[in-house]
Formats: C-alpha cells, structure tokens, sequence
C-alpha cells in the first residue's frame, strides 16, 4: 500500500502505520517523506510522532539523509526522547541553516541534561559562532552546577554574540559569585553585552549592589 498508485492509499497507509505503532514501520514511513504528494508526506510526518527511543538508530541514520523534511523529522524525533545516545547528532545539529533543527537540536539537549554536559564543554571549543551561542544557552537550562563552567568561559568568547548570550545565562542560574564577572562585563565594547549584562545584574537584586 506505501507504494500504491494512488496517493489516497500511500496517505492512509502512513496514517495506519502510525496507530500500530511498530518500530518497524519507521524506516518505510521516512521513505514516505520523499513522496511528491504533500498529503503522503504530511501522513508521514504525522505517523512518526508517535516514535521515540525504540526507533533510535533509524532516526540517527535519518538525521544525515539529503532530504531536508527527512532530516529535519529526524531531528525532531531524537528531541523528543530525550536520549543520551542521541547528544553528538544534536550537538552537530546546532549550527544547521534549518531552524527546525537548530531549535531541535537545543530542546532534544535540554532533555538530555547533565548527561550532554561534557559533549557540550567539548564542542563549545569549536570556531562555529552560533554552534558556541547555542550551547550557552542549552547551558543555561540545564540544572546542574557543571553546566557553569562553560557559561563563564563564554564571558570571554571573542565574539560578542556569545558573550551577551553568557551573560544572559549568568542572570538565569544566579551564581552568587559571578556577581564581579557581570561587573566586569558592564565595560564590554558591545552595548549588546552591556545591556545584557545590566538585565542580569537586576536579577541578582540587592546582592549585587
């Protein structure tokens, strides 16, 4: 039935195959996603929502296919479970043009967690800009005190985009004794960094004064 004449019966076919929910069906249904019918492909795209983990492997194949909708539901799925096993192809997802994997990259590593901390020290020493930014901001969400380290490194990243971006994350976790870091960053040449690090200063309250 996937590969009927009839898209009517490609799409039904996709949408059954998501109700069975068998791991099995995850390989034909990224398949699917290549079809020139957007009713098949939106099916697809649908049926494979309901895959997690038990279809790992298939999706980190996926994740590096030429098909940009077949990448881009790769990305979204390994997201979605949260899986340690997953945290080198998001982290390499990062810095992708394709802003359903760049944001899905960021919220697959925040599940993770600490268990992403130390891939995400490793490749924080990358030349990639927004791949350094984001893991700042993944940092940030992460609760757990290891996750500061690389924060305060990023208070000194050349560029500024990452900077302010550190400075942000300073003001979410609060570190009482970041406090001079932040003072320091008031004299940053970027008004981006200054402002940023203004808003994070006022998160401190009176014990930044």
């Amino acid at each position: 039935a996937l590969e009927d004449q009839d898209f009517r019966v490609r799409a039904s076919a996709s949408a059954a195959l998501g109700k069975i929910k068998d791991p099995r069906a995850v390989r034909p249904l990224l398949g699917l996603l290549k079809d020139k019918e957007s009713s098949v492909t939106e099916q697809a795209g649908a049926a494979l929502e309901v895959f997690g983990s038990e279809a790992l492997e298939t999706f980190l194949e996926a994740a590096a296919d030429d098909t940009p909708l077949v990448r881009a539901t790769a990305f979204r799925a390994l997201s979605r479970t949260g899986d340690p096993r997953g945290a080198e192809t998001l982290v390499a997802g990062l810095g992708d043009d394709n802003p359903v994997i760049s944001q899905s990259a960021v919220d697959g590593l925040i599940r993770i967690g600490p268990a992403a901390i130390k891939i995400l020290e490793e490749a924080f020493e990358g030349k990639d800009v927004k791949v350094r930014r984001a893991i700042v901001s993944v940092l940030a969400a992460i609760d757990d005190e290891r996750a500061l380290n690389t924060i305060v490194k990023a208070v000194r990243d050349h560029h500024e985009l990452v900077r302010s971006r550190a400075a942000a994350a300073i003001g979410k976790k609060k570190p009482k004794d970041a406090i001079p870091l932040l003072i320091g960053l008031l004299g940053d040449p970027s008004s981006e960094v200054r402002h940023e690090t203004g808003l994070a200063l006022k998160e401190f309250g009176q014990t930044a004064v």
